[in-house]
């Protein structure tokens, strides 16, 4: 019985750690957004990727310099699970105001961009159109 249970206590947290028992695969994700001129977000916006059919958790990035993100899931981890998300782009802190005069309202809704986030993707591309500047 005492060989049972030492087998037990091994095999159990080797499962875990390779990943057995849990319940959707992350898959690391990364990517870059730009506005239709080719010119990247500002730096510091946020993309948040909310799961479209439930069952995961969302998924967010802060956008560098060139545009470039890499995901990070709600717990903390590297990636989002795989699955179908819509993105919604948010402003950098404290630039709220001049954010919004640059990108229409249904990209920071999330009504506009989504993805699909599954085993051997490539980058994700994101391209924004700027908001119309009234004359």
């Amino acid at each position: 019985m005492s060989k049972v249970i030492a087998c037990l206590l091994l095999f159990v947290p080797l499962m875990l750690l390779a990943g057995w028992g849990s319940k959707n695969q992350m898959i690391e994700v990364k990517g870059n957004i730009k506005f239709a001129n080719g010119k990247p977000l500002p730096e510091g916006s946020r993309l948040r990727f909310s799961p479209i059919d439930g069952g995961r958790k969302a998924a967010s990035a802060t956008v560098d310099a060139d545009g470039s993100f890499t995901l990070t899931h709600a717990t903390g981890g590297d990636g989002a699970e795989v699955g179908n998300y819509s993105v919604a782009v948010l402003p950098p802190s404290g630039k709220e105001i001049a954010f919004a005069k640059l990108v229409p309202d249904e990209y920071i809704d999330g009504d506009i961009l989504s993805a699909e986030i599954k085993p051997g993707m490539s980058p994700l591309s994101f391209t924004v159109k700027p908001k119309r500047m009234r004359r």
